[in-house]
């Protein structure tokens, strides 16, 4: 039998692209063999891992581990220093407020 080893969410690591949108509640940032990974558990219960790019980490600073958020992947759009074009993300946390 063959190990197979898995992120903290306990599936394969997701791939960030313009467009993508998750919501789901907040889990802890934690380090993956290529660099840090969240989860979020999605409210089916089912737990979603993404990598943690330099500019998400930046707007998920303060959020708490468990709060419900929302995070919108608005593609490559921020030019680094070096011309190479880096993800940014919109992120939403949510106000506690029931939804009308």
């Amino acid at each position: 039998m063959a190990w197979k080893q898995l992120a903290n969410g306990g599936g394969p690591i997701l791939k960030w692209e313009k467009g993508t949108v998750v919501e789901g509640l907040l889990g802890k940032i934690h380090e993956g063999k290529f660099g840090p990974l969240v989860d979020i558990e999605l409210e089916s219960g089912s737990v979603k891992t993404y990598p943690v790019k330099a500019v998400l980490k930046n707007r998920l600073d303060g959020v708490l581990q468990g709060t419900l958020v929302r995070i919108e992947c608005l593609g490559q759009t921020i030019k680094l220093k070096n011309g190479n074009l880096a993800y940014d993300f919109a992120v939403f946390e949510h106000d506690g407020e029931p939804d009308l």
